[in-house]
């Protein structure tokens, strides 16, 4: 998984795995408390993402609260219809803004 950070644009953009291990976790809890604030435009690339298990609703959840509660500052992108149907089952297409795989 990926983490890069674009201070110039205040953009965060991750590139979400489906196996994710512990050293991530600890990257990506610092990356968030550090580098995001209400200004920062989070991004969540699902590109990569063959299975999408409960933990991955996890990040989401913890990105979303590292925003300040501000889905419009939170993008879900490359996202597959198979990961789609999941997330509209959570109701999580209404809360962010999320788009489809090309």
């Amino acid at each position: 998984m990926a983490i890069s950070y674009q201070q110039n644009i205040n953009l965060l953009y991750i590139q979400v795995q489906d196996s994710v291990g512990v050293d991530f976790n600890l990257q990506l809890s610092h990356t968030l408390r550090e580098k995001v604030s209400s200004k920062t435009l989070l991004m969540l690339d699902f590109a990569k993402v063959e299975f999408f298990g409960s933990h991955l609703l996890g990040y989401i959840i913890g990105a979303y609260q590292a925003v300040g509660l501000q889905a419009s500052r939170l993008k879900l992108i490359n996202v597959s219809d198979d990961v789609l149907a999941i997330l509209q089952s959570v109701k999580f297409d209404a809360m962010f803004d999320i788009h489809r795989s090309a």
